[in-house]
């Protein structure tokens, strides 16, 4: 038997990764001859960089402003051509308190400078996945001076 597992993240508990590697587990304690791959896949927040991994490439960190303004490290994907950017890495909901929710006060000016570090780097395509976020500035405020 052949199966493909490709599931989206379980908030909170588990990855995509993880839950696919968890489902195969069982799959092969019943059915130990089959074959099981396992996708990672994401909806656009939070986990599409890990669901990406499957193309060859590696992590660059940055230095941003959170979506509260707060100063703190993020991530995205570089291949050879291309940057994948998570805005839920920089901007997401997930990196504030619900007593902190100030629509009018959060910015998405983190996203902007992941763009622009991958622009500088040289990047030949960006893609942004969007999801997950905690803004409401619908990426006006990416490139505030």
């Amino acid at each position: 038997m052949n199966v493909l597992i490709a599931m989206d993240s379980f908030k909170g508990s588990l990855s995509s990764k993880d839950a696919g590697e968890a489902v195969k587990f069982g799959i092969k304690r019943v059915f130990p001859d089959s074959v099981v791959d396992v996708i990672p896949v994401a909806d656009g927040g939070e986990g599409s960089l890990e669901a990406i991994q499957t193309l060859p490439g590696h992590f660059v960190m940055v230095p941003i402003h959170q979506l509260d303004g707060k100063k703190r490290s993020a991530r995205y994907y570089r291949t050879e051509q291309a940057a994948y950017i998570e805005s839920a890495e920089a901007v997401g909901l997930h990196l504030i308190s619900s007593d902190n929710l100030e629509p009018s006060r959060l910015t998405s000016y983190g996203v902007g400078e992941l763009i622009q570090d991958a622009e500088e780097k040289g990047a030949k395509d960006i893609y942004v996945f969007l999801g997950g976020t905690g803004t409401t500035d619908g990426g006006s405020e990416c490139y505030r001076p």
